[in-house]
């Protein structure tokens, strides 16, 4: 996931080069939290159907989200806490997706798993990563060595 800061300060928006405002940062994932949260509000467990199909990945980030909703809820900055549920979500697909597909490389072949949060800034300013994981796997999906505490 991303998430951005503006000039002021102000978290979850960034001033993009040639705009004049600050605009959300980023728009689906405000979207899936918004979502998430009014679902909770009217006790739905489920993510409607996309009936337009450019609202489909929209749905599936939704749908991801919504296991996390309480964690929003309780987060004293649900915005903030937005991106590492994002990222937690996220994660937890990646390793399914490397689980599923990891013995097609070949032994002793090893996979290399990086992720985090990408911090946008302001246009004249250099943006950031967060690293959340940084490990090898093998061929059975396994983790093999963490990295993360070692850059």
């Amino acid at each position: 996931p991303h998430v951005g800061f503006d000039e002021t300060g102000q978290y979850g928006s960034v001033l993009r080069r040639g705009h004049l405002h600050s605009d959300a940062c980023c728009g689906s994932a405000a979207a899936a939290c918004a979502h998430v949260l009014d679902a909770r509000a009217k006790k739905k467990t489920m993510v409607e159907f996309p009936t337009e199909p450019i609202d489909a990945q929209q749905c599936f980030v939704n749908t991801m989200l919504m296991p996390e909703g309480e964690r929003l809820e309780k987060a004293c900055e649900p915005q903030v806490e937005l991106g590492y549920a994002l990222f937690d979500v996220q994660d937890r697909l990646m390793k399914r997706i490397v689980a599923a597909a990891s013995s097609k490389v070949v032994s002793p072949g090893t996979i290399a798993l990086v992720g985090g949060i990408q911090v946008n800034t302001p246009f004249d300013q250099d943006d950031f990563f967060l690293v959340k994981t940084f490990e090898i796997r093998n061929n059975k999906g396994e983790l093999v060595k963490g990295l993360k505490y070692s850059l």
